[in-house]
């Protein structure tokens, strides 16, 4: 069964991507938070090494964009793949988020649904 967190938020995209994810796998425990604090509260009640992946927005409200809440799942314990899923599709942001080892950067603009399935079921 797929457990996986989305971060996410625009309510709209986070449904979208939660329904996405349910027609595919349709056993699923989806997650979702709308900004990095709640993220970190579903790991930490979660256990990150239980959960099998996790979609990021680099936008988020609050002090802790995207990129930093990448780096803090890296940091803690046995970490998921980490998809960055944004509408800034920037080189700097692609260059950070490999850096900091999220595994798939995917722009909303350009990528497709089939895509979006594709990276979840190859990582997760």
């Amino acid at each position: 069964m797929l457990k996986a967190l989305i971060v996410e938020d625009n309510a709209e995209f986070s449904a979208f991507l939660k329904s996405l994810l349910e027609v595919r796998f349709p056993t699923a425990m989806i997650l979702q938070a709308l900004d990095a604090d709640e993220a970190m509260q579903h790991c930490s009640l979660n256990k990150l090494d239980k959960l099998d992946i996790v979609l990021v927005d680099i936008s988020l409200p609050g002090g802790v964009n995207g990129l930093a809440l990448t780096q803090w799942i890296r940091q803690n314990g046995t970490s998921p793949p980490v998809v960055i899923l944004t509408n800034h599709d920037l080189p700097e942001y692609r260059l950070e988020a490999e850096r900091i080892g999220a595994d798939r950067f995917l722009s909303k603009a350009s990528s497709t649904t089939e895509e979006i399935v594709v990276a979840v079921e190859e990582l997760a």
